[in-house]
């Protein structure tokens, strides 16, 4: 979904879009929908954010017990 397209879409479709683990969500969609001046769009985009912070740390864990395995 474009960014343009964000301003204008419903929040119950933004949600149903957004709310699905595998699509993919950048960074600057985030902050468009942090931006907004719906409060429900702000709340799916720190929803969305804190999503994309706990996949981060997984990866993260993920590498390091990879990298440990390895060692052995």
């Amino acid at each position: 979904m474009d960014l343009q397209r964000l301003a204008t879409c419903p929040l119950r479709e933004l949600k149903r879009y957004y709310e699905q683990e595998e699509t993919r969500v950048t960074p600057a969609v985030i902050q468009a929908l942090l931006q907004d001046p719906r409060k429900g769009a702000r709340a799916l985009g720190q929803a969305l954010l804190k999503r994309k912070e706990r996949q981060e740390q997984e990866q993260r864990r993920l590498a390091r017990l990879s990298a440990r395995e390895e060692q052995l």
